[in-house]
């Protein structure tokens, strides 16, 4: 096996897998932002805290990053205990 062909390959797939989280971010912020959000619910430090906890609670192969996803930051945000992930 080549190591150096493997890490590279994981190298790549991290990088991928940090710009969907970046962009998961943006598109919560881009909703819940309480100034400019379409649902002003939460600052960008309570929603990116909100997404670091779904992703922690949640399997990585799990995630879409998908508006399903949203809702779950959302219930997060809103302290909801009743949510399913």
């Amino acid at each position: 096996m080549n190591l150096t062909k493997t890490n590279k390959t994981m190298t790549k797939e991290n990088k991928i897998l940090d710009s969907e989280i970046k962009e998961f971010k943006n598109y919560c912020v881009d909703f819940y932002h309480n100034k400019y959000g379409i649902y002003p619910i939460a600052t960008e430090k309570e929603i990116y805290e909100a997404v670091n906890v779904f992703l922690m609670l949640t399997g990585i192969e799990k995630i879409q990053f998908d508006s399903f996803d949203r809702e779950k930051v959302r219930y997060i945000l809103n302290n909801e205990e009743n949510f399913k992930l």
